[in-house]
């Protein structure tokens, strides 16, 4: 259990230092690298900064930002022959971006409704196009939300410009691909878990699978999408409503496994305010004020899961992994609401963070009750397992019972040969040393027996101090040397020694089946031969004849 905790403890200790290693390399990125950071633009005559901001407005409108950077800048800089100007977070439907009157590029498509925000691009600059006054212009088309995050618009030299795309295109990519992936993963863990098990798997684990599943649904907001098809105002109704029913179906799952009513109400909360968010905003601005009052509900949730596992009485792992998840979740959520509540944005959206921490969670408990259910399933696979030996096995030999061997014999399809085996003058040694003795000595002889139950030869107790082998795919001359090599076997052994310094032996009698011959008459035909090798002295090989 220690050991679990630790690992758990460690593998979101790990998550934490990805987050602080981006927070770091951005900062390291903006402050180390050259470049020209672009904060003083003009809109209409009048300065303004291009920051982040709601647009109280229903329909599209084109603003156009400018701004300009001399020669000396731009050769301060570098005297490569290109430059690269950098756009994260730029908020928008749409933009081109204008350098000295020509296009050099645009990201996005108002007409068809794009979802922009949370991603990048990054325009070339050719040096022969510089004059010594540099108009740069953004015509932004917006109707929701406008302008860049805290992260400033540059432009940098070709040579640093590989640091920034690969900051871009791996890093925060990745981590939106890995949070997609790690939702997407559980859930069809959880269907293959759910298809493959044999017994009914707990309500709680698919209201876990379906907050994942719907989490990754929620992640498809963080990555760029160029040509949307619907407007945009209802994909982001459909894309934001999807979290808020991911915390419904965690918070029911919540409920179903530690039975806490407040979480059942608060997953209902989340519920109502996905049909909210959902139903009301006719703008994008009243979607976006109502959607980070309603993240209330979420953190509300949030909060109830944790309160759920702290009420436990004995903690286990999972309860440790909702902890740990949820803590993360929280902490990155209340960062984020608290923006969009007070109008501000910040350079990372943490909460995508927070859907790492939390989908990587729910995929450990899934995966913890999936091993759970194997782990039971194996013990229920030996006890029957163990079950069905007890009913085939002779208790004191350890070897096939009767009724096993005959059931074996009658399901044979191929040419057999019936070995019986009996101890020589076993009424002796019971009436004699008693029968706890003699149950020594069949028990020893049940442990050589065993010994040649290989391919080809099934070794069984018959009843009493009778043993039967039968022997598939041998011709004659195998029986009888299998014959003489066990009874070598049991007199070298010297099992038990009388008074009168004889050991124990045995009497063997076979049979070489035809294909004609019925078990039945085997098995009795290699009796006769064994009751012949006892007539003969003994202590010897018999063979059947008519």
């Amino acid at each position: 259990m220690k050991k679990g905790i630790a690992l758990i403890l460690l593998y979101f200790l790990f998550f934490s230092s990805i987050v602080l290693y981006i927070n770091y390399k951005m900062e390291s990125i903006i402050n180390s690298i050259p470049s020209i950071k672009l904060g003083s633009f003009y809109i209409d005559g009048y300065s303004d900064t291009l920051e982040y901001r709601l647009l109280n407005t229903s329909k599209t409108t084109e603003y156009v930002f400018c701004t300009y950077i001399s020669y000396e800048d731009f050769i301060s800089l570098s005297e490569d022959e290109s430059y690269y100007l950098f756009a994260y977070r730029l908020c928008a439907l749409s933009y081109d971006v204008f350098f000295n009157g020509r296009n050099i590029g645009s990201n996005g498509n108002y007409r068809l409704n794009s979802n922009i925000w949370n991603g990048f691009s990054y325009h070339e600059i050719s040096k022969s196009d510089l004059r010594q006054s540099n108009e740069i212009v953004f015509r932004i088309y917006a109707d929701g939300e406008l302008g860049r995050s805290d992260f400033p618009i540059m432009i940098v030299d070709k040579s640093n410009s590989s640091s920034l795309i690969d900051f871009f295109s791996i890093q925060l990519n990745g981590l939106i691909i890995f949070s997609f992936a790690f939702n997407l993963i559980a859930f069809f863990f959880f269907a293959i878990f759910f298809i493959s098990s044999r017994r009914k798997v707990p309500a709680e684990v698919f209201y876990f699978a379906l907050g994942a599943l719907l989490a990754s649904i929620n992640t498809i907001d963080y990555i760029p999408v160029m040509v949307i098809g619907i407007p945009l105002l209802i994909f982001k109704k459909i894309i934001l409503s999807a979290v808020y029913m991911a915390a419904f179906f965690t918070s029911i799952a919540i409920y179903k496994k530690y039975r806490k009513k407040y979480n059942l109400w608060l997953g209902i909360l989340a519920a109502v305010a996905a049909v909210i968010l959902s139903v009301i905003s006719p703008t994008m601005y009243s979607f976006q004020v109502n959607y980070g009052i309603a993240n209330i509900a979420i953190l509300a949730n949030i909060i109830g899961w944790m309160a759920a596992c702290l009420c436990v009485a004995r903690k286990g792992m999972q309860e440790l992994i909702i902890f740990c998840s949820s803590g993360l979740l929280l902490f990155c959520a209340a960062y984020d609401t608290l923006n969009v509540i007070t109008g501000g944005f910040s350079r990372l959206s943490y909460s995508l963070f927070g859907l790492v921490f939390f989908s990587s969670g729910l995929f450990l408990i899934i995966i913890e009750y999936y091993l759970a259910l194997q782990n039971s399933l194996l013990r229920e696979k030996e006890k029957s397992d163990c079950m069905y030996l007890s009913s085939i096995k002779d208790r004191l030999t350890g070897l096939y019972n009767y009724n096993y061997m005959i059931d074996f014999l009658s399901g044979l399809k191929e040419q057999f040969s019936v070995v019986m085996m009996d101890i020589d003058d076993f009424k002796l040694v019971n009436d004699t040393y008693g029968h706890q003795k003699g149950d020594e000595v069949i028990e020893l002889i049940g442990k050589i027996s065993r010994s040649y139950d290989k391919e080809g030869v099934v070794a069984g107790r018959y009843g009493g101090d009778e043993f039967l082998y039968i022997l598939s795919g041998k011709d004659e001359k195998d029986v009888v040397q299998f014959c003489k090599k066990i009874k070598q076997t049991i007199n070298s052994s010297r099992i038990f020694r009388y008074e009168d310094k004889k050991f124990i032996s045995v009497s063997i009698g076979y049979y070489c089946n035809v294909a004609s011959d019925d078990w039945r008459e085997c098995i009795k035909k290699a009796d006769e031969a064994l009751y012949a090798a006892k007539k003969s002295g003994k202590n010897s090989i018999k063979k059947y004849e008519k």
